[in-house]
């Protein structure tokens, strides 16, 4: 779901005092700002892809620096540490960092191993692919590149 120029507009973005136009103009120039730093941040599917990081399974990460799927995204948009193995990522810095929204990773999607029946969101999808079918980082990532993350 993308917001809409006019409905960031009627948010309300900029004060109630200024002119109409004043308004518009500032909110459009802040409408293109955040799709301009949108634009800017690295896809999903391109980090997952392009890590040199060892692989790990069933864990975030391994105490030999290893990290599975998700833990590459969480250092990646520091939602985690190294250190933390047992801490909950801080999902509003993983959304903030990369090119996506809640309700993209959000997707119920089926996996896409044959034989497998399990149907999911795509962001619980990927820890099922590293753990259960053992993918590389790099086979996620390229199945993340049909759904544009």
């Amino acid at each position: 779901m993308t917001e809409k120029k006019d409905d960031f507009i009627r948010s309300g973005f900029a004060d109630a005092k200024e002119s109409n136009r004043t308004r518009e103009l500032l909110a459009d120039a802040a409408w293109n700002l955040r799709r301009l730093k949108k634009d800017k941040r690295p896809k999903i599917s391109d980090i997952l892809i392009h890590t040199r990081m060892s692989q790990y399974y069933g864990n975030y990460f391994s105490r030999t620096g290893a990290a599975c799927a998700l833990g590459v995204l969480c250092l990646k948009s520091d939602a985690m540490t190294p250190d933390s193995y047992s801490r909950t990522p801080d999902w509003d810095d993983f959304h903030n960092y990369f090119n996506c929204t809640h309700e993209e990773l959000g997707r119920t999607v089926n996996c896409p191993v044959r034989g497998c029946w399990h149907s999911n969101c795509i962001i619980s999808m990927i820890p099922h692919m590293n753990d259960v079918h053992r993918r590389t980082n790099t086979e996620i990532g390229y199945w993340l590149q049909q759904y544009n993350l």
